[in-house]
């Protein structure tokens, strides 16, 4: 099984103080799915959403972009057909693909599963 990891690299452009347009498409491919995902050109992102908390945003604020960028179309494409936990779980594979610590990846996710379920968007049947 190949490794997951992103396949094209995250290309944007600011478009307000908190929003990015994504300027090209963004690729990533997840053993976890064992398919690949493609956030199209266009598509707005804030990012990681993390609360402006001391040791919060120190730690988590800033980082994994791409990751953050992905999961943000998950959520809000409901016809990507991705449950909001398999998403989570994406989320969490593509932050430790990109090789960061692996309490960090583990901080990043639980914050989603804790914070998220607001800005899921299910699909409708």
């Amino acid at each position: 099984m190949p490794k997951p990891g992103f396949l094209l690299p995250l290309r944007v452009e600011q478009i307000s103080e908190k929003d990015w347009l994504l300027t090209a498409p963004l690729q990533y491919y997840s053993a976890l799915l064992d398919r690949i995902l493609t956030v199209p050109a266009g598509f707005v992102t804030d990012f990681a959403s993390v609360p402006r908390l001391p040791f919060m945003y120190w730690f988590t604020g800033g980082l994994a972009q791409a990751p953050a960028a992905l999961h943000d179309w998950i959520y809000r494409t409901p016809e990507v057909d991705i449950t909001r936990s398999q998403g989570d779980a994406v989320f969490e594979e593509a932050i430790s693909a990109r090789g960061y610590w692996e309490a960090r990846s583990w901080f990043m996710w639980l914050g989603v599963r804790l914070g998220g379920w607001s800005s899921y968007k299910p699909r409708s049947r």
